[in-house]
């Protein structure tokens, strides 16, 4: 999952869910962390969520949809597709309307600002500013985000091709992303 994904499957508490989001920008052992219990408790989740997110059966098929030349970036496009989808559908998983719902993930998260790694400073700042959670409801947006990701990392090169696979397989993906949802059920527990 991706930045929306995370915030839709964390807890509602503001260090938790700060956690979550920062999850990817949190090195090392949890147990070793200076951070508060809960922040660290977010970064638990987040690892948890990527753990069964990456395990799942609908994610494991929508990466094989997507062209070998694309390489270990097929992760990284799923999980862009998954908040795409998760984007359009929100209102059929959630009470709250999108829209509202990412206006509160902001202001929680920005609670915990004085916990934020340097990274992720940055990156909140652009998340916020440009309304990361909605951005990925229009297709052309993640298009955008994808050749962002190439002229970032020379590594990813052939992830440009990846918009044409989503164009083809849309249908699938979308059948697949509400599989993937009831995969996710699983979180409830967790």
């Amino acid at each position: 999952m991706n930045f929306l994904g995370h915030a839709f499957f964390s807890h509602t508490e503001a260090e938790v869910l700060c956690g979550n989001i920062m999850g990817d920008f949190v090195k090392g052992d949890m147990r070793k962390s200076t951070l508060p219990i809960l922040i660290q408790e977010g970064v638990r989740r987040h690892r948890t969520i990527d753990r069964i997110c990456d395990s799942t059966k609908s994610f494991l098929e929508m990466k094989k949809l997507f062209s070998p030349r694309i390489g270990h970036y097929k992760g990284v496009v799923v999980d862009i597709l998954l908040d795409h989808f998760l984007a359009i559908y929100f209102n059929k998983f959630h009470p709250m309307p999108l829209k509202m719902f990412s206006a509160m993930c902001y202001e929680k998260i920005e609670q915990c600002s004085d916990y934020f790694t340097q990274d992720f400073k940055r990156v909140f700042n652009y998340m916020k500013r440009d309304n990361f959670f909605m951005q990925n409801l229009e297709l052309i947006n993640i298009q955008e985000l994808l050749n962002s990701i190439v002229r970032r990392s020379p590594k990813a090169q052939g992830l440009e091709i990846a918009f044409e696979d989503i164009k083809l397989y849309y249908q699938k993906f979308e059948a697949l992303f509400f599989q993937f949802m009831e995969e996710m059920k699983v979180l409830e527990d967790e």
